[in-house]
């Protein structure tokens, strides 16, 4: 009995509690369209700029509005083969070209057509960088040399002598009067549209005024 009484007691030691995961590893584990959704992109930024040190800013997030705001799926794109060089991280001396996502050959791993997305997004500045972008996130598109070169230097020359006659566009704005640093100039096939213009369209809340 006093064998008993007096033996200790064995000490119990709390389990260590499991140490968190890297910011990276959480991203990544998580499923996709639920945690992706809730950081901000800053933080997205920032995981995929250590994932690919060498890829500047704006590819990263032009990557990442691709992939619908998961990093995960934005690194897979930057991990295919790319048609050109990633631009780097070093601030150029002078202005250079941006490469567009299409020279990531952006598409899903298992080779079906990607979901195109909207890049637009509110209150953030839009930056296309190649005819592929201009047609996939707005309504226009951008065609190249669809004059022959003699036709296109000679239509050039045509309007440089012109431009001279051109004139400034004015408008109010917050009720004052506001002139344009450029000029402009309509132009049509014969007098009868001439006339038409005049008449029956409106440009910038004004008939259109002929010289």
């Amino acid at each position: 009995m006093d064998a008993f009484v007096s033996r200790k007691r064995k000490r119990i030691e709390p389990e260590p509690e499991p140490k968190p995961a890297t910011g990276a590893t959480r991203i990544l584990e998580h499923e996709p369209g639920t945690q992706h959704e809730e950081e901000p992109t800053e933080f997205k930024l920032a995981l995929l700029a250590s994932l690919h040190p060498n890829l500047d800013e704006a590819t990263l997030l032009e990557t990442l509005l691709a992939a619908d705001g998961s990093v995960e799926q934005a690194s897979d794109y930057l991990n295919q083969p790319r048609t050109t060089s990633p631009r780097k991280r070093s601030t150029p001396a002078t202005v250079g070209y941006q490469s567009s996502l299409s020279s990531y050959r952006i598409t899903p791993l298992d080779g079906n057509p990607a979901k195109k997305s909207s890049a637009v997004k509110k209150g953030r500045t839009l930056s296309l960088y190649s005819p592929e972008d201009i047609e996939a996130h707005t309504p226009c598109s951008i065609i190249h040399n669809f004059l022959p070169p003699k036709q296109a230097d000679a239509l050039l020359s045509q309007l440089l002598e012109e431009t001279p006659t051109y004139k400034t566009l004015e408008f109010k704005l917050f009720d004052r009067v506001v002139v344009t640093r450029s000029t402009f100039a309509f132009y049509v096939n014969s007098l009868e549209e001439a006339e038409e213009q005049k008449t029956e369209y409106v440009y910038d809340g004004r008939k259109i005024e002929a010289s």
